[in-house]
């Protein structure tokens, strides 16, 4: 991947940071890695010279050499005393075994010590010769990955999977201890622990739990911390839809408040992705309800709109365009909530909000940079924003982008820190960049319709802008052709039948007029009308 970015890096001072890059994380003794910076290092100059201590020859006895040998020698002491510790502080291993730990605990839980379940959870993270509990496995959900769990017997798992079904029944999460903290309780993260070895070792299980049980264990279900691998995360999103259904109320509640809390410590907010499944129409109007809170901050303002807007909330539409009523206001809080009310529309509206956004956008020049400045991206690449737009909207918008936006590719950064090959500019990506892109596509995209209101659309720009008349006339052009294929209907056989059975030019001519032949000179018709009829004698 790095290799790909300093080949299409344009810019020399950008070739050297990723050469950089690659020098930091090179392992040396990794024999792809040493294969893949020796193959490339032939035709990027730039990576040759960074690797040329590895690449040149050395002569010996040159004080290049000389100093490589010295640093040799110093990395082969630190090496000498770190085996020297190792030796000496070798661990002997655990007394009791883990495996031993384990069973004594099981033990303990089936006795009645409900708080043995969670220090069972960590006693499985160890291995024979732990030195400490590792902090990773302690953070696991799956406790199936678990040293402890892969080397017990079955009939050992199947005690485990007994006491997650008691724990979670009996277990107290305290969550009125540490909810809202940034902080857990370990006999609270076994629950969740608990949940999940269930739906991975007795899944129906599941179907079994009462609803008191998960109205108990919902706010941790819902808080849970996030973990990077897709199973987890895809395993989470079942438990708590499956929590929804039984504690709507809990689960509510306790997402308004870390809404909250992500809102007051971060100014944005990230728990709505959590529910991404438990969207009904209670989760919308408790969302709704709180998007119009005056503590909201701006951008988690924007999110949770745009939520509501994506999962087709109407109420939040009308909302949202309520927010952005002519005149604009020049109140700066009033007009971060429009701009944020109008990129949720344009993102998300099946109608983007046009004509709401388009009114705003053409009284308020500034406020139209502002929004199309926070859609670039996207949009330049996948073009969902014209998908939504009707042909004499797209043209609207093209016009708008060309007269605001001038064609300026490059931008030359001025850096003196850094030297450039003569002649060659940096392309410094920005914002405008991407709206150019956009702007670019937009003409394809126009003319990918096949539809008369596409080339209407076309020839209004040419009209309104003729000095795109040489970049878009090869797009008329398609969309013409485009057009007629899409509309062009076969004539019925009636009329075929009719055309063959006509002896006289006058009829046939008639069809002409009619549009159901086209083109034909009237000779050539009635010779063949002719031919057709001589075969019908027969």
């Amino acid at each position: 991947m790095f290799f790909e970015e300093i080949r299409e890096s344009i810019s020399e001072a950008h070739q050297q940071t990723w050469a950089k890059l690659i020098w930091h994380i090179f392992k040396r003794f990794d024999s792809k890695q040493v294969n893949l910076v020796l193959t490339n290092s032939q035709d990027i100059p730039v990576l040759k010279a960074q690797f040329a201590p590895l690449l040149e020859p050395i002569e010996l006895g040159s004080p290049r050499a000389e100093e490589l040998i010295q640093s040799y020698l110093e990395e082969e002491k630190v090496l000498q005393k770190h085996r020297k510790w190792q030796e000496e502080n070798k661990q002997q291993l655990l007394n009791p075994l883990p495996k031993e730990r384990i069973i004594q605990l099981l033990d303990q839980f089936e006795s009645g010590n409900i708080d043995s379940w969670w220090l069972l959870c960590q006693e499985m993270t160890l291995i024979p010769d732990s030195q400490y509990y590792d902090d990773v496995l302690l953070c696991k959900s799956d406790l199936t990955t678990l040293p402890g769990w892969k080397e017990a017997e079955s009939s050992i798992k199947a005690r485990i999977v007994e006491a997650a079904k008691v724990y979670i029944e009996k277990g107290n999460p305290e969550t009125h201890k540490w909810l809202g903290t940034n902080t857990f309780y370990y006999s609270a993260l076994a629950g969740y622990k608990a949940i999940r070895l269930i739906i991975e070792e007795d899944p129906e299980h599941i179907s079994t739990i009462p609803a008191h049980i998960w109205q108990k264990w919902a706010s941790l279900i819902l808080d849970y911390p996030k973990e990077g691998d897709e199973k987890s995360q895809n395993i989470h999103q079942e438990i708590l839809s499956i929590a929804y259904q039984n504690a709507q109320y809990e689960i509510i509640n306790t997402l308004m408040l870390l809404i909250d809390q992500e809102n007051q410590e971060h100014g944005c907010i990230f728990i709505h992705r959590a529910v991404e499944k438990c969207w009904d129409e209670r989760l919308a109007s408790a969302i709704f309800e709180k998007v119009q809170d005056k503590n909201l901050k701006h951008q988690s303002f924007g999110t949770l709109l745009e939520e509501l807007i994506k999962h087709r909330f109407y109420k939040a539409k009308i909302f949202a365009e309520s927010l952005i009523s002519l005149p604009l206001t020049k109140d700066a809080d009033e007009r971060a909530k429009a701009l944020a009310a109008a990129k949720a529309l344009i993102n998300y509206a099946d109608d983007a909000g046009w004509l709401v956004v388009w009114s705003a956008i053409q009284q308020d020049l500034e406020f139209g940079r502002e929004v199309i400045g926070s859609l670039s991206f996207l949009f330049s690449y996948q073009g969902t924003l014209e998908q939504r737009l009707k042909e004499e909207y797209i043209a609207d918008l093209y016009i708008f982008l060309v007269k605001q936006y001038p064609s300026i590719e490059t931008i030359i950064k001025d850096d003196s820190s850094s030297e450039e090959l003569q002649g060659v500019k940096a392309n410094v990506m920005t914002s405008e960049d991407d709206i150019l892109r956009w702007r670019n596509y937009i003409p394809q995209r126009l003319k990918d319709r096949g539809t008369p209101k596409a080339c209407e659309a076309i020839r209004r720009i040419i009209s309104e802008l003729p000095e795109q008349k040489d970049k878009l006339k090869r797009f008329l052009l398609e969309a013409e052709a485009l057009t007629r294929r899409n509309t062009w209907i076969a004539p019925q056989p009636s009329i075929i039948i009719e055309l063959a059975r006509s002896s006289y030019c006058k009829q046939v001519q008639s069809l002409v007029n009619y549009g159901i032949i086209q083109n034909i000179k009237d000779s050539t018709v009635h010779g063949s009308v002719q031919a057709i009829q001589g075969d019908n004698s027969q």
